[in-house]
């Protein structure tokens, strides 16, 4: 039993991790073309 709920929190942080490296590689990724797409159309 202990052994099953160690593993599901293990996995959440897993998850939680890979949650925010995915924003920040996407925030990151996106921001040049934000501020490209912003001053092409303004």
């Amino acid at each position: 039993m202990s052994k099953t709920s160690s593993i599901g929190c293990r996995d959440m942080w897993i998850l939680t991790a890979w949650t925010a490296l995915v924003a920040l590689v996407g925030l990151a990724v996106l921001m040049p073309f934000d501020e490209a797409i912003s001053e092409y159309f303004i």
